[in-house]
């Protein structure tokens, strides 16, 4: 399985860091209760820690979860270099596009109360006013985007065959054209942008992951609630799962976020062992926040995988509601142009792999400094991967290569239907 990834900027600018020894640490086992934790971490600690050292990254954080409670959890490295504090299963992380499947949540939630319908054109919703100001580049095919085809990425920006709006080298684009600093950009004026390009397809003839549509997304979370994306995500969403600690990337490093790490190079190659830091805020956190701008720990997101485990005891969407998030997006042919079946599609928010037990639900992301993927396996585990650096050394080191083998570990462990981490180690209050 692929991950779908959101790419920002490196930069080698910085003095290189290197680990404080040879010996990367590991954190303890959180459970109370060795006998069980022992037997799962035999057969999953070997796998995390040659992941993490195959990949070598500064730090990474796996957890597993099943039917609704935590099984594993352990981070392995650094959460920051430079003081040699280190990663935790609670860190935060940055999650890049592991952002998407939350702000589908959310918009997803707002179908379900009546506040917003699967096949509301956006343009409507946002009240938007296209041919305003004499735009004669306006393409009216852009009327006919829907909600839907924004969650399924089928509105018609495809980034291969234009680019994406959200890039770097695009953001300078957008502010040049409407002559403002790179300080003052908002996603608003991404989409201000959009309405003068042309779309790349006709809406919903076609699937091309788009940064864009999922950026649009936030916009129309904020004009529906008249509260901030943060704000409606937070306490509707977050919260009421029992997820305290995730939020948004702010314009200052909050003290448990983990500080994202490139490799150095010489001659074009990484070098291992040898980092430096990204630059994450050079542009306004607001301009990522919908598609690519959240934080969160292993244990939060495994929390938010546990909630789809009992449709009927989810918090904050219905068995029907969840159904829908995960079905193929309607009106798209599932095979490929030679007439074979397509392995997966992507639903709202999710990247689905039918199986035949079910079906595995995925996302990943990827940016200067991080890597993060989340699964809920049809095998029934779920699945967080997160790393505080990039895939200098991707070969045989793939988050999905690591679940599979994981999954394989775990079938051969009895693992007690009442042992849950959740409960032994991280409570959470929810609402």
């Amino acid at each position: 399985m692929a991950s779908v990834l959101l790419y920002l900027p490196c930069t080698n600018a910085a003095e290189p860091l290197s680990r404080p020894n040879d010996t990367i640490p590991v954190s303890p086992d959180p459970s109370s209760d060795p006998t069980i934790a022992k037997e799962i971490a035999s057969v999953l600690d070997p796998l995390v820690e040659q992941f993490a050292n195959n990949r070598d990254a500064v730090g990474t954080a796996v957890a597993v979860s099943r039917n609704g409670k935590l099984i594993y959890a352990r981070a392995i490295g650094y959460r920051d270099l430079s003081t040699a504090d280190l990663a935790e299963p609670t860190t935060l992380f940055s999650i890049a596009s592991v952002s998407k499947p939350i702000t589908a949540i959310a918009v997803v939630k707002l179908v379900q109360d009546r506040k917003l319908g699967l096949d509301d054109r956006f343009i409507d919703v946002l009240e938007l006013d296209p041919s305003a100001n004499g735009n004669e580049e306006f393409d009216a095919r852009i009327r006919a985007v829907t909600i839907r085809h924004l969650l399924n990425h089928t509105g018609g920006w495809d980034r291969n065959a234009s680019y994406d709006p959200l890039g770097t080298s695009n953001r300078v684009r957008v502010c040049e054209h409407l002559n403002i600093a790179h300080e003052q950009l908002h996603p608003n004026h991404i989409v201000q942008y959009m309405l003068t390009k042309p779309l790349d397809f006709d809406a919903g003839t076609k699937h091309a992951y788009s940064n864009f549509g999922y950026c649009i997304l936030g916009r129309v979370i904020e004009k529906v609630t008249g509260k901030t994306y943060e704000d409606y995500v937070t306490n509707e969403v977050l919260r009421p799962l029992g997820i305290q600690q995730m939020r948004l990337r702010a314009d200052e490093p909050y003290d448990n976020e983990a500080t994202a790490y490139t490799h150095t190079k010489e001659n074009g190659e990484p070098i291992r062992g040898s980092f430096v830091e990204c630059d994450h805020r050079s542009w306004p956190n607001k301009v990522v926040e919908s598609h690519g701008g959240w934080l969160a720990s292993a244990v939060d997101l495994s929390r938010l995988l546990a909630a789809f485990d009992s449709p009927t005891r989810m918090r904050i969407l219905s068995p029907n509601a969840i159904k829908a998030m995960f079905s193929p997006p309607t009106g798209l042919p599932l095979v490929r142009d030679d007439g074979s079946p397509k392995p997966n599609f992507y639903g709202f928010g999710w990247d689905i792999w039918p199986a035949q037990n079910g079906f595995t639900a995925a996302h990943g992301g990827g940016a200067c400094g991080m890597s993060a993927y989340i699964s809920r396996s049809s095998s029934g585990f779920n699945w967080v991967v997160l790393t505080s650096t990039d895939a200098g050394f991707p070969t045989n080191t793939t988050s999905t290569a690591l679940i599979r083998d994981g999954d394989q570990a775990l079938a051969k462990v009895r693992i007690n239907s009442r042992f849950d981490l959740f409960r032994i180690r991280y409570k959470a209050d929810t609402q």
